[in-house]
């Protein structure tokens, strides 16, 4: 079975340049303003728009659960009543929410808010693999389908989050696996790496097989991400990230297309080792430390705001 991989357009540079010579020419010293000048020179060149703007914004939310985590469908079905923290802060930040059931145990009720393409189930991965190849393959697809459907409603810009008891877990396993480093470097709780550690000698994934990587201790969740990552970057699609889980999912899509690392924006940095890391391999610096643990996007819809004000920065900031 081979797996689709959309074309990724490459940034646009002279784009990029004309939003550096405006810089140039505003009422403010060159690089007055820090990381909103480097960030309005980068957001257009992903987007190869002169006027940035970003009126159409969402956040992707994907759902799954692990064996052992409490069910995350209780969190999901509060997303879609409108009652969760992530709802409010969306409500904030202009930004719709796509609710996305990948591989919840629980079927909950039939609402409009929720799309449920569940694909399976995630196994203990200290048993075995924990993804068959066939759900890695559709997680992705599903992900990447989602992305699609969101551009063609006229998206704008787009944040990715899972909604998961046991995500931090999955994202050590396949950041460990992919970078060749002690899964102890990237988290804190000594019974999570011992069930990591183990999982990686029982299974062996091949490091340089991404795909295989999602098979042997990957989650849904980080699968189902890493498509819509894809799908954003191959429409010239900012993607804002969120907690270690997005930025594991963001490796996975760096290591299947390297084209989309200039479309990652990492919203924010939580408390987690492994965050930092992931962060630091794709090059990204975030835009906010809020000791946000939550997941979710919570972190990656703040980090909205800061992209609307490089945009504004640029727009409405008259000439010396």
């Amino acid at each position: 079975m081979r797996l689709y991989i959309p074309d990724i357009p490459m940034p646009d540079l002279a784009a990029q340049e004309a939003i550096r010579e405006r810089h140039q020419r505003l009422a403010k010293p060159m690089g007055g303003l820090g990381v909103l000048e480097v960030l309005s020179l980068r957001l257009a060149a992903m987007t190869g728009q002169l006027t940035l703007s970003f009126p159409r914004k969402t956040a992707v939310l994907i759902a799954a659960d692990s064996p052992g985590a409490p069910s995350a469908a209780p969190a999901l079905w509060a997303m879609a009543m409108g009652d969760a923290a992530v709802n409010a802060l969306a409500r904030q930040a202009g930004a719709t929410l796509t609710l996305v059931d990948i591989g919840l145990t629980a079927d909950l009720p039939k609402h409009p808010a929720l799309h449920s393409y569940r694909v399976g189930r995630t196994r203990p991965m200290a048993d075995g693999p924990a993804l068959a190849i066939t759900e890695v393959h559709d997680a992705l697809t599903i992900g990447l389908n989602i992305a699609s459907q969101e551009i063609a409603n006229g998206l704008d810009i787009i944040a990715v989050g899972a909604v998961s008891g046991a995500s931090a877990t999955a994202a050590a396993a396949i950041t460990a696996a992919l970078l060749g480093v002690p899964p102890a470097t990237l988290l804190a709780q000594p019974t999570a790496v011992a069930h990591i550690e183990q999982a990686l000698a029982h299974n062996q994934p091949e490091a340089q097989d991404v795909l295989d990587v999602l098979r042997c201790v990957g989650s849904l969740e980080i699968a189902g991400m890493a498509g819509v990552i894809l799908g954003a970057a191959a429409g010239r699609i900012p993607v804002v990230l969120d907690d270690f889980a997005s930025a594991t999912a963001a490796l996975v899509a760096a290591e299947l297309a390297f084209q989309v690392r200039p479309y990652l924006i990492a919203g924010h940095l939580t408390a987690v080792p492994g965050h930092a890391v992931a962060l630091r391999r794709l090059g990204l610096r975030p835009l906010l430390q809020l000791d946000i643990s939550q997941g979710e996007a919570i972190g990656a819809l703040l980090a909205f705001h800061v992209v609307e004000a490089a945009a504004r920065a640029v727009n409405e900031t008259g000439a010396a």
